[in-house]
């Protein structure tokens, strides 16, 4: 009986500690799980069959369980955006047991990739990838970086004149994996001139235009983006400042943009410059005049703005000399005594003049230059039609002469004789009346 009893003492004793044991053992045991998202696989690793047992759930019908030859076990046939949770149980397994160990794999669902990256820009050192929604980009496939506050990518520090392969696809969520990833290659371009361009030169500003001088090989700009050839900026606002900036050309298909130029602020002006046009000027020349007798051109200076507040580009004439077709010689313009605006020049035909003339006006053209200055801005040229007539004799010019004199200063002296004479005839009928 003794014996009997020290035999379930010992039996006892055995089992408490084996299951001590087991509990130990348990306590430390991790079950581990790597996941093939695109196999659709889950694989258990870190078996250990002989005390443990190990179950998947949520089960299905599709789902499939295998065993490698390294004793992993692997489910496959998984069920996209399914969450699994891979148990270990420890042997004998009772039921109502407690897993010993859990470990949750979640199979994301797969997404479409996106469309080639597009390459916005590229220098020398740096490639611009144009902002893609969702997405992630990569000069290695590897390591991937994120578009910030919805703006392009750029990669910088590149080497020049090096073919790179720019890589997109989509970014992981909490739904889904990572796309597979496209492509786009581009070459980095050659080191541009880095010699600083002049800055521009104003040659002429208007209410709507501002145009500077034209440097061979140049381009022209007003934000640094957007270049054109024309040294001339169109369809601007009135009275409004601009900051015009240039650089050197180059091929864009091979070189970087050559370093611009500081910029220059130009500030158009309110209206639009008012132009002195010598057809509108005014220019006497006598009629009827004599081959070899003097003819006097008067003209005045023409200033259009000259009652408004000036602005950059507005123009004066001033009459500066004459020629005709046929005399070489020019003929200066002088200001009269009376009037500083009224010019005269005296011309003479030569003797044997005879029918139409051309008289040829030249007028000294300046322009404003908003600065409180008048600048040289060329000539302008007004052409007059003359007739002369042919050369008078003595005779002719005294007859001529006479009737001049009776034309314009007799009809003045019998007027003033017949108002003498009312006055006369006035004061003594007075004088009359008065004698009683």
């Amino acid at each position: 009986m003794k014996t009997h009893s020290k035999r379930i003492v010992a039996v006892l004793l055995a089992l408490i500690t084996a299951m001590c044991l087991a509990v130990f053992s348990f306590a430390d045991y991790q079950v581990a799980a790597s996941l093939d998202s695109e196999k659709k696989t889950i694989t258990v690793t870190n078996t250990d069959k002989t005390n443990y047992e190990y179950e998947i759930s949520p089960m299905s019908a599709d789902l499939f369980t295998s065993n490698t030859d390294e004793g992993n076990i692997v489910y496959s046939q998984l069920t996209p955006g399914t969450e699994y949770t891979i148990s270990a149980f420890a042997k004998p397994r009772i039921d109502g047991a407690t897993a010993v160990s859990t470990v949750k794999v979640k199979l994301l669902k797969s997404q479409n990739p996106p469309s080639a990256p597009t390459i916005v820009s590229s220098t020398a050192t740096e490639i611009v990838v144009k902002y893609m929604t969702g997405c992630e980009v990569s000069l290695d496939n590897i390591t991937y970086y994120q578009f910030a506050n919805n703006t392009n990518y750029t990669f910088k520090g590149l080497t020049p004149e090096k073919s790179y392969v720019v890589y997109a696809r989509k970014k992981a969520t909490s739904e889904y994996y990572a796309s597979a990833a496209v492509s786009s290659e581009i070459k980095t371009l050659k080191v541009g001139d880095k010699t600083v361009p002049v800055e521009a030169v104003l040659v002429d500003i208007t209410n709507t235009t501002i145009t500077v001088k034209k440097v061979a090989g140049y381009e022209y700009s007003l934000d640094k983006e957007n270049w054109q050839s024309s040294n001339e900026f169109k369809n601007l606002k009135p009275n409004t400042v601009y900051t015009v900036y240039q650089r050197k050309t180059f091929d864009a298909s091979e070189y970087e943009p050559s370093i611009c130029s500081k910029g220059v602020q130009f500030q158009t002006t309110g209206r639009a410059p008012l132009k002195a046009n010598p057809d509108a000027a005014e220019v006497v020349v006598p009629s009827k005049q004599h081959a070899g007798a003097q003819i006097t051109v008067t003209a005045k200076t023409l200033f259009p703005a000259k009652d408004m507040a000036l602005v950059y580009g507005d123009t004066k004439i001033t009459p500066a000399y004459l020629y005709t077709e046929k005399d070489s010689a020019p003929v200066s313009f002088k200001a009269t005594e009376k009037d500083k605006n009224v010019f005269e020049a005296k011309f003479k035909p030569s003797d044997d003049a005879d029918g139409s003339y051309n008289f040829y006006i030249v007028f000294k053209s300046e322009k404003y230059d908003g600065k409180g200055n008048w600048v040289d801005d060329g000539t302008e040229v007004r052409t007059v039609a003359v007739k002369i007539l042919p050369k008078q004799n003595w005779f002719e010019k005294f007859v001529e002469g006479l009737g001049n004199v009776l034309f314009n200063y007799l009809p003045s002296a019998l007027t003033k004789v017949g108002k003498a004479f009312v006055t006369v005839i006035t004061w003594f009928v007075k004088i009359l009346g008065s004698i009683k």
